[in-house]
């Protein structure tokens, strides 16, 4: 089956671009839950660190005849595995290493801010937020990307079309 959706081909697109340019990103999936583990599992699956997609809430505006403006945000979660302390007495490279979470996030955001999947605006980065979590020790970030495309709608449905009246033209001769 040929994948014509606009998220599908958007999702695509996004992936593409991350397994290309954020080499740091080991993982990269759409976000299915992988991160919500209950206690009796050890840890989610998914090799740290990841991005984990997933499109947010979207209005759409009618555009013209079929053709309707989307505008929406993509969602990457970023997650790492605990890792060390990064207090003041933290030896510098067990330092640098932990808030090594930091420049994933960096080159997440520099992969895709201001980058535009075909067929839509810019991806831009609207909030960067850290994940609160009771259920388990890892660190989340989130990154949210505003976006807007085109979409045809409609295409395949049937409409009822009026015909115009029929004439009667007083030329046709009736048999008498």
């Amino acid at each position: 089956m040929a994948v014509t959706s606009s998220f599908a081909l958007i999702y695509k697109d996004v992936v593409s671009r991350l397994t290309s340019m954020a080499t740091l990103v080991k993982f990269i999936d759409e976000d299915n839950g992988q991160l919500e583990i209950d206690k009796s599992e050890l840890r989610p699956a998914v090799i740290f660190p990841a991005a984990l997609l997933e499109f947010g809430a979207f209005t759409y505006e009618e555009a013209s005849n079929g053709l309707q403006e989307a505008t929406g945000t993509i969602q990457v979660r970023i997650p790492f595995a605990p890792y060390s302390s990064t207090s003041g007495k933290t030896p510098s490279a067990y330092l640098d290493k932990a808030l090594g979470n930091y420049e994933v996030e960096k080159q997440v955001a520099d992969c895709l801010h201001g980058w535009a999947p075909t067929g839509c605006s810019k991806l831009i980065r609207v909030t960067a937020v850290k994940e609160n979590r009771e259920i388990d020790t890892l660190r989340v970030r989130v990154l949210t990307f505003s976006i807007s495309f085109k979409e045809t709608v409609g295409q395949n449905v049937y409409q009822l079309t009026a015909r115009p009246d029929p004439t009667i033209g007083t030329d046709v001769l009736l048999p008498v």
